[in-house]
């Protein structure tokens, strides 16, 4: 028999045979991509023409009583109606959102990297993936308020979390850059805030600016109810949640968690049962949609809704260098997709940049910002 030529060689600390010839397979899988349903959901609206862009909110006044009119008797000046009572003005701020993908002079020339064909393209196409979840994580923040540009550090959009904070609310006629007016905020029951049941982290604080209330069925009835309140009709609404919020909604037909009065010594208020058919080998504890009196609320989970303006440490920093991204597994949002858009500047640019001798250097950028046609009809859900 003949014997195995390739050498054996010796194990390097990371497992490497340091002698044998290389089986290195030519496809390189990048696996953790980021999907970004909030863009998915909304789509884009009319380009930004400057920095600020604004726009009007209005609503419809509530039918009248029983008034009637004398007849013979003239209108008077108090009795005209102004049509546009009730109507604000909102604006955000435009935020540039970059990547910049480099390749040295050896990697680019010489490099020979199984599954890639071209270093620059390669990182290009990367980091394209990349600047898609930027812009959802920014535009999903839970800490994000419009910040101008001082000089040094350049604008910031007001993410969902500050179009959806009943605090952050402006009184006047004005608009002021990310704040909603007083009279469009969202309803408080449609803030849920409380504790939370999951079924691997048990109870959950409740958040602070937040309409403290258990995550239950009994909570989204409300919030669908105070909706349907604000917009007199029932709509489908889009509930972007992390992974905690979005296996609590599935816990609430889960007959794990509906326990009898022997077991955990409460009385039992629920009796659910699971129903599959007899010849199916699957198990399904999956809630996608919630469908109420008022409403529905069709749930789909994310990974990047979370803060933007902490350091790795989880600390509010104004250092912009500092700044990272931290997930909020408890937090999410209640939108309807048809009153929020992404708007655009221009559209993603691949630019070149100066070679100063380190290789070749690219800029990927796009300038884009948060529009919320109406925030009345939406919600939060943020537990801590």
């Amino acid at each position: 028999m003949a014997a195995l030529l390739e050498p054996a060689g010796s194990v390097g600390a990371a497992g490497t045979r340091t002698f044998a010839a290389e089986d290195l397979h030519k496809f390189m899988h990048k696996m953790n991509l980021a999907e970004t349903p909030f863009m998915s959901l909304v789509g884009t609206d009319e380009q930004i023409g400057k920095v600020q862009f604004d726009w009007n909110v209005d609503k419809f006044d509530n039918p009248r009583g029983a008034v009637g009119h004398a007849d013979g008797v003239d209108f008077t000046a108090a009795s005209t109606e102004n049509a546009g009572a009730n109507r604000r003005r909102m604006n955000n701020l435009g935020q540039v959102f970059e990547r910049l993908p480099g390749v040295g002079f050896i990697a680019g020339n010489i490099g020979n990297v199984p599954g890639v064909t071209d270093e620059m393209v390669d990182a290009v196409q990367k980091k394209l993936m990349e600047l898609r979840t930027d812009i959802e994580a920014g535009m999903c923040s839970l800490d994000q308020m419009a910040t101008d540009d001082d000089g040094t550090n350049g604008s910031l959009t007001a993410g969902l979390g500050a179009l959806t904070e009943r605090t952050n609310s402006n009184t006047g006629l004005s608009a002021v850059a990310g704040q909603i007016p007083s009279t469009y905020l969202p309803p408080s029951a449609s803030n849920l805030g409380g504790t939370v049941l999951t079924v691997s982290t048990g109870a959950i604080a409740a958040g602070s600016t937040l309409n403290a209330t258990n995550f239950n069925e009994a909570s989204l009835k409300a919030a669908l109810k105070a909706l349907r309140a604000v917009t007199k009709r029932s709509r489908t609404y889009h509930c972007i949640v992390g992974q905690d919020i979005r296996d609590a909604v599935a816990a609430m037909v889960d007959p794990a968690v509906q326990e009898s009065a022997a077991t955990i010594g409460i009385t039992a208020t629920k009796v659910m049962m699971k129903m599959r058919q007899e010849d199916s080998r699957e198990i399904n504890s999956v809630v996608d949609v919630y469908r109420g009196t008022n409403g529905e609320l069709h749930f789909i989970t994310t990974n990047l809704i979370g803060k933007t303006l902490r350091d790795s440490g989880a600390a509010v920093t104004a250092t912009r260098a500092n700044r990272v991204f931290t997930e909020d597994t408890k937090a999410g949002y209640i939108i309807c997709k048809e009153l929020w858009k992404v708007r655009y500047g221009s559209l993603v640019k691949v630019e070149e940049l100066a070679k100063n001798g380190g290789g070749d250097r690219k800029v990927l950028r796009t300038y884009a910002g948060l529009h919320c046609h109406n925030p009345s009809a939406s919600g939060r859900i943020w537990y801590s």
